[in-house]
């Protein structure tokens, strides 16, 4: 993970602020996102115990200028596997995104992290892809309406053409 400040003569400085090992996650796919207290939210397609699965991140810049990484979920084959895109928050807080591969058929799922008060994050799986009719393999981010209905694509699915989704809560 990197910073990038602008120097003034229309030149940048990078800053790494943190390096993946594959235990807290490896190979970030995603754009990160802020959350309104400023802390970074992200995911890795790998890393994390206790299969590799991939990961949900958050970093928190301290007043030094110093980042803390905490997973907060790390995935195994049933619950996820291979997360997509950044995630997107609803009004209370809690966090959604999807996985390319893992769930019942292997085929990719929805699915949303609920902070409880012990700072852990409890996963609900929203929708578990068959291939066909509603397709395969969650590939981008997904948006959330203010409704709460989730909207996304697959990469295959409907004779590996893929699919527009939305989930409704």
């Amino acid at each position: 993970m990197y910073e990038l400040s602008p120097v003034g003569d229309g030149t940048y400085t990078e800053k790494i602020i943190f390096s993946f090992n594959g235990t807290n996650g490896q190979l970030p796919n995603s754009t990160p996102v802020f959350d309104p207290a400023g802390n970074l939210y992200g995911t890795t397609e790998f890393g994390g115990a206790p299969c590799s699965c991939g990961t949900v991140y958050r970093f928190n810049q301290h007043s030094n200028g110093t980042w803390s990484e905490t997973v907060l979920y790390a995935f195994d084959k049933n619950n996820g596997s291979e997360i997509a895109g950044p995630p997107v928050f609803d009004s209370a807080g809690n966090l959604y995104s999807a996985s390319t591969a893992g769930g019942t058929q292997a085929l990719g799922l929805v699915f949303e992290l609920i902070p409880n008060t012990t700072g852990y994050w409890t996963e609900r799986i929203l929708h578990d892809f068959g291939g066909t009719p509603d397709g395969a393999a969650p590939y981008a981010g997904m948006i959330i309406d203010s409704a709460g209905h989730l909207f996304g694509t697959t990469s295959g699915g409907l004779v590996n053409n893929g699919t527009v989704f939305e989930v409704i809560p």
